[in-house]
């Protein structure tokens, strides 16, 4: 008991200080060339086997890079062809936001949002769900964020493949006004039978 609740103290501390982030698969890459159209940009998947198939210049194995050095490749790749400045290359997380948002989905983000960002971009929390907390998955192990909206891990860095995920609201919470009004009038039943 006292070692898992270390861990689970120890843990928004770990989070934080963890080196930057692999490219997993399903993270994906915006490619923009300056002479398209803005509507033209190319979003390119990293498939299963850590590859990615570019536009115009083919597949590339990027399953052991992190995303700054996925970024800086591609560019240095497109570099060999067009002038500096002629090809934009934006890197975007996978995460899952679950449960009580009002936008439950697989979301791509960029390299700077930050889980408040996040929860912003699944629309907020819904009537139903706890709004001061957020659980937090990553790698398979969940660690409950408190206040996420104020406290400082609620500017904590999100990396790929994390799912943050609101619980409901306790039953009676959501539940109290309409079981106060019951238990009101069965009361007042009550007391008015024993009246008579």
């Amino acid at each position: 008991m006292r070692a898992a609740l270390g861990t689970l103290l120890l843990a928004p501390a770990l989070l934080m200080a963890q080196p930057a982030p692999k490219v997993l698969p399903g993270d994906r890459l915006l490619v923009r060339f300056a002479e398209a159209d803005t509507a033209n940009i190319h979003k390119v998947l990293i498939d299963e086997r850590g590859r990615v198939d570019l536009p115009l210049v083919g597949p590339l194995n990027v399953g052991t890079l992190d995303a700054s050095a996925l970024q800086d490749s591609v560019a240095a790749l497109y570099a060999r062809f067009y002038r500096p400045g002629g090809v934009a290359i934006r890197f975007e997380r996978r995460v899952a936001i679950l449960g009580d948002v009002r936008r439950p989905d697989m979301h791509y983000v960029d390299l700077s949002v930050r889980l408040r960002d996040a929860m912003a971009l699944a629309g907020g929390v819904t009537e139903n769900g706890r709004p001061t907390e957020v659980i937090l998955i990553r790698n398979g192990v969940p660690t409950r964020i408190a206040d996420w909206r104020t406290s400082e891990q609620g500017a904590m860095e999100l990396r790929s493949g994390d799912q943050l995920v609101v619980p409901k609201e306790y039953w009676f919470k959501r539940n109290a006004v309409p079981v106060m009004s019951l238990v009101g009038a069965v009361g007042s039943v009550i007391i008015s039978l024993l009246l008579r």
